[in-house]
């Protein structure tokens, strides 16, 4: 499996990540990012659910969870191609994110856990 290089130093630094935790009551969206094999667990549970083994998912690989919003997968088809449009967002009109997953986590964290892509995507 031919991950970005971006979050492959990630995950050499870090195995997962929890941002913004325990704001009770905020506006700011939580973040768990999994460990590598968090996300090949989330994968296989995504295989085995009706609904999610859907063949559009066949090459996501969920590396993320946001709180109240749910996964932010990896196209590893895009990575394969070598496509920064590689971040998928599960919402409509807004599916992917035009950046690598280290602009991602940087503009993540510049706004303190606020939801920025829609400002990107308005």
């Amino acid at each position: 499996m031919k991950l970005p290089a971006s979050y492959k130093a990630f995950l050499s630094c870090s195995n997962g990540m929890e941002l913004f935790c325990g704001e009770e009551g905020s506006s700011l969206v939580s973040c768990t990012i999994y460990s590598l094999k968090e996300a090949l667990n989330q994968k296989e549970f995504w295989n085995n659910t009706p609904i999610l083994s859907d063949p559009e998912f066949t090459y996501h690989l969920p590396i993320l969870c946001l709180q109240d919003i749910g996964d932010i997968t990896m196209n590893l088809q895009a990575v394969s191609e070598g496509r920064d449009d590689y971040l998928c967002y599960p919402a409509p009109d807004t599916d992917r994110f035009y950046l690598p997953f280290n602009e991602w986590l940087e503009r993540y964290i510049v706004c303190q856990g606020h939801e920025f892509w829609f400002f990107l995507n308005p």
